[in-house]
């Protein structure tokens, strides 16, 4: 398939058919579910009747699509995947509770409120899901995403594709490039989406109004400043200002993160303690030496606190590290690139790699979280020695959050990324807070753990 001839409405109505026939199908499951958990809850509710009887409460759950289709959601080209989670959710939530009380107030309850809160429920885990995975379907068969034309010098534009194709669940496709400034006729047919990258010491050309397209954006060079509740506003005569909420400072934000992390954090604890507890046994009886291992860390305000871990290295772990790097270069070099080895003599063996790969390991930092010392999500605590290769001004920026179990660079590559890189998804984190991305980086994270990936 030649996909440079296809024309932007081919990239737009696949997607949105895929999407907008999938949510529908499942919504129209996930209900006839719904119907089954509650008569398995109460048992004098008529079975069949609630499937066969209820064709209009099946007719209203299409809300929700509609909903996506004016939020923009199918296919919804260029939204990030924490703007996804929270439009879904937040659609699928307000649609399915007007449903209920449109039933309320014009039925007096003729629809079951019950079997409508099922369905809300499973909805928000449900189709976030299935929309992951169409997308990876369609990107696998090469139907996402939607052309754009890049205008900008060449470096410039190398960083912008870069991005781009670090995440291309995002769905903009570079199909041609031009230099700067953008001209009318460098512009390419069939394609709708312009992007200027756009050098930080000039100003937009005239030019700018000539071009035929019918969406441009600009990307202005600010370097990795904060790009979450950030909005534009105009003050005036053709100024613009960006508005930033600096989410991470607020005394709200801070209760709710700490609210959530408590209640989650309590019951992750109460269901990982048998795999601890089998965990710790196993160290015992391959490896001499306690089972669980503390060092200090310093925490949020740079409080020190004891981090706990089950202990996956030997005792005399420190030797072993000391006398590989004096002796190999290559070892020398990785440890220097990203402060881990990735054949390391300090694990201990049958069991250390495999609870590092799981990161069943660091499932006694539950405690931690119900402590008050760390957070289910934030930079990862580090150790005196590799903190102290940080900049000053990222010491500081970690420093005003709680250090978390995982973070944005785990689901970002984890082990794989250098340390430079680490330090920057780090600072991107933690100037882009938001419930939303934490509850993001949790479902990532359950993803890399199951699939191993990156972790050493």
């Amino acid at each position: 398939m030649n996909h440079n001839k296809l024309d932007d409405r081919d990239w737009l109505l696949l997607p949105a058919l895929v999407l907008a026939v999938g949510d529908t199908a499942i919504l129209q499951v996930l209900l006839s579910i719904s119907v089954v958990i509650r008569n398995a809850l109460i048992p004098d509710y008529q079975l069949a009747v609630g499937i066969l009887h209820y064709f209009d409460l099946h007719a209203a759950t299409l809300l929700v699509p509609v909903g996506y289709a004016l939020t923009g959601l199918y296919p919804g080209y260029g939204l990030d995947p924490v703007m996804r989670l929270r439009l879904r959710v937040s659609v699928a939530v307000v649609a399915l509770l007007a449903v209920i009380l449109f039933d309320y107030l014009a039925q007096s309850g003729t629809w079951s409120r019950g079997t409508l809160l099922i369905t809300l429920a499973l909805s928000v885990v449900i189709l976030p899901a299935w929309e992951t995975l169409a997308i990876n379907l369609l990107r696998r068969y090469g139907r996402w995403g939607q052309r754009i034309v890049l205008f900008g010098v060449e470096p410039a534009r190398h960083g912008i594709k870069k991005r781009l194709l670090a995440d291309p669940d995002i769905g903009w496709r570079v199909a041609e490039e031009a230099d700067w400034p953008p001209t009318a006729d460098a512009a390419q047919r069939g394609i709708r989406l312009a992007m200027l990258a756009r050098p930080s010491d000039t100003v937009l050309p005239a030019t700018l109004d000539t071009l035929p397209y019918r969406r441009i954006l600009v990307v202005p060079d600010f370097g990795r400043m904060q790009n979450e509740s950030v909005e534009v506003r105009s003050i005036g005569q053709g100024t613009l200002v960006l508005d930033m909420r600096r989410n991470v400072a607020g005394g709200l934000n801070a209760m709710l993160k700490r609210g959530s992390d408590l209640v989650l954090g309590l019951l992750a604890l109460l269901v990982a303690l048998p795999l601890i507890a089998l965990a710790a046994l196993a160290v015992k009886l391959i490896s001499p030496g306690p089972a669980f291992y503390a060092q200090q860390r310093h925490g949020r305000h740079g409080i020190d606190f004891r981090l706990w871990k089950l202990r996956t290295m030997v005792p005399d772990a420190e030797a072993r590290l000391s006398d590989v790097l004096q002796h190999s270069a290559t070892a020398r070099a990785e440890w220097e690139r990203s402060k881990k080895l990735s054949n390391d003599p300090r694990i201990i063996p049958v069991i250390g790699n495999f609870l590092r790969r799981y990161s069943i390991d660091e499932l006694p930092q539950l405690w931690n979280v119900v402590c008050g010392a760390m957070s289910l999500v934030g930079p990862r605590p580090l150790p005196d020695y590799h903190e102290a290769t940080l900049a000053p001004d990222t010491r500081a920026l970690r420093r005003l959050v709680r250090p978390g179990i995982t973070g944005l660079w785990q689901v970002s590559g984890r082990s794989d990324l250098e340390q430079r890189e680490m330090e920057e998804i780090d600072c991107i984190y933690i100037r882009n807070w938001s419930l939303w991305l934490d509850l993001h980086i949790l479902l990532k994270t359950v993803v890399e753990v199951l699939l191993a990936r990156g972790a050493r």
